[in-house]
């Protein structure tokens, strides 16, 4: 009587190893599909060069933080406009410069605007394209040969 007992045993479990194979390596082939579908996008594309010139940017950032009072950076959701206000140590002074709008999840959005404010040291930038999120606004200008920076992060 043992030996019938043990002829008809549970013989599914080659079964079950098989069946766990099969799902572990779909589950690994869904994992490279998926990560294949993340593209890994790169903060700036040109390291090196950039490391060299953050010199130039840390000089920038200290002249900025040496000022009596730092640049006002504000969006306004209702008209899509961004106000850039230069402290009053500027008023009536030549300066040029740039705005850099930095996406950080997504390169492909980042944008430049040029920054040449009024008199006063105010400039009213339109940015109807903007998508909602967090956005790196750089300002880089220039004075009396002088470089300011100054970065403000805005939620969108």
């Amino acid at each position: 009587m043992n030996s019938k007992n043990n002829s008809s045993e549970n013989k599914s479990w080659p079964w079950g190893i098989a069946l766990f194979y099969t799902f572990f390596v779909l589950a690994l082939l869904g994992a490279w599909y998926f990560s294949s579908l993340h593209k890994p996008d790169l903060v700036e594309k040109d390291y090196y060069r950039q490391s060299i010139r953050y010199q130039k940017t840390i000089d920038a950032i200290n002249n900025t933080r040496a000022l009596k009072e730092p640049p006002v950076i504000q969006y306004d959701t209702q008209q899509h406009n961004l106000l850039v206000k230069l402290p009053q140590t500027f008023q009536k002074k030549s300066v040029s410069g740039t705005l850099h709008f930095f996406r950080p999840s997504d390169s492909g959005l980042d944008f430049s605007k040029p920054f040449q404010p009024d008199s006063s040291g105010r400039m009213i930038v339109p940015i109807p394209q903007l998508y909602k999120g967090k956005w790196k606004v750089r300002l880089y200008w220039r004075a009396d040969s002088t470089h300011y920076y100054f970065e403000k992060i805005l939620v969108i």
